[in-house]
């Protein structure tokens, strides 16, 4: 029996009724659950593809579930999946789809990931990024209910139309139900489709048992590598102003995508091994209020004799030239929510975390700049 007090989630599964490859069985019950969902399992054998995702989305309706995980019957996604999407979809308000990457079932693979319709699969992303798309394959995905209200039936529909080539005229109209889908979406003008590039999935032919998966030498799995010699040093919250230094190869991270960083994800998340950069930078931390949770999350992808570099804003400077009147209150930190350090309290934050060898950098008078290291 569900428990009332917890969120609802539906697993929506279209089925054709042929066997499914061993591959998929193992993933699928492999796959970790968010804590406090009720979970209630939708198969669908033999009918359409839109017709049942459809289905799929009057029985989330009905029984008021806050999403629908949509899974297809070939597709084998990562353990972590679902906390994963649910995570990602909790911290993004105007997403109503997000989805993971799998490929199409030949060779050479092509993500089934796209930006503008009739431009093909998309392919300037990284493995790990998070970001904005206008249409996703269905086949391991995260829905939010609340968008099927504002959207017309039906919401999902395969569409096959000649009648211009019958008319003489050039050209066919087509769409899988999932593209559909996410076209209405973004009709609306207020919802958005993201991709969550930290899930490659692989797509398996089911007479076969053939997996599909991105190409080994494809732009979003070619692991950027220091040169022989250099530092790998890894920028948060690069902006508009990028980290620049010639003692290493840096890598360059925001969730701004207007700033072309190299990856596009959420900084208190990040998608980069334990242990993988010699020195992390960042002018952010201010920006989070959590910061022993951000900097934990920082330092783990620190190097054991890995060093930490940042770059805040004095909090005491700017009060002493608040009271001067040389500085205006909307000048401080305008509209934004910000936390405020002075150095000392930088310095404890620093230990608690497990840092020493903590050295003040010079900087200009409204700033104060630091760099730690990993205590070993």
């Amino acid at each position: 029996m569900p428990y009332p007090h917890m969120n609802n989630m539906l697993f929506g599964m279209p089925m054709t009724g042929r066997p499914i490859p061993p591959a998929v069985m193992f993933a699928f019950h492999s796959m970790c659950l968010p804590m406090n969902f009720n979970y209630s399992m939708s198969q669908i054998i033999g009918k359409p593809i839109d017709e049942a995702r459809n289905i799929f989305a009057e029985t989330a309706i009905a029984n008021d579930c806050k999403y629908i995980f949509t899974w297809d019957e070939d597709v084998a996604c990562p353990p972590q999946t679902i906390p994963e999407l649910v995570y990602k979809m909790e911290h993004t308000p105007d997403a109503a789809v997000i989805g993971g990457v799998y490929c199409l079932k030949r060779d050479p693979a092509e993500p089934l990931v796209f930006r503008g319709n009739g431009n093909g699969s998309y392919w300037d992303w990284k493995a790990g990024e998070f970001f904005e798309v206008s249409g996703i394959g269905m086949g391991c995905t995260l829905i939010r209910t609340e968008v099927f209200k504002d959207l017309k039936k039906p919401w999902f529909k395969t569409e096959f139309n000649y009648s211009r080539m019958l008319d003489g005229n050039g050209g066919l109209e087509s769409w899988t139900e999932d593209l559909w889908f996410c076209e209405r979406i973004n009709q609306t003008g207020k919802w958005k489709v993201y991709c969550d590039a930290s899930l490659l999935c692989s797509h398996y032919d089911m007479t076969t048992c053939k997996a599909y998966s991105l190409p080994p030498d494809s732009k979003p799995v070619q692991h950027l590598q220091a040169p022989r010699g250099k530092l790998k040093m890894l920028d948060l919250g690069s902006g508009m102003t990028p980290y620049d230094t010639k003692e290493g190869f840096v890598i360059h991270a925001d969730s701004n995508e207007k700033a072309k960083p190299d990856y596009r994800c959420d900084l208190r998340k990040l998608p980069f091994a334990t242990g993988e950069y010699d020195i992390v930078f960042s002018p952010a931390l201010e920006q989070f209020e959590e910061t022993n949770e951000v900097l934990s999350e920082w330092i783990r992808c620190m190097k054991p004799d890995g060093e930490l570099r940042l770059v805040i804003s004095d909090v005491e400077w700017a009060a002493k030239e608040l009271l001067a009147g040389k500085l205006k209150p909307a000048q401080l930190y305008g509209a934004k929510k910000l936390s405020a350090f002075t150095y000392e309290s930088l310095v404890e934050i620093l230990k608690e975390a497990g840092l020493g060898d903590i050295e003040k950098v010079k900087s200009d008078p409204a700033h104060i700049a630091v760099r730690a290291k990993k205590v070993i």
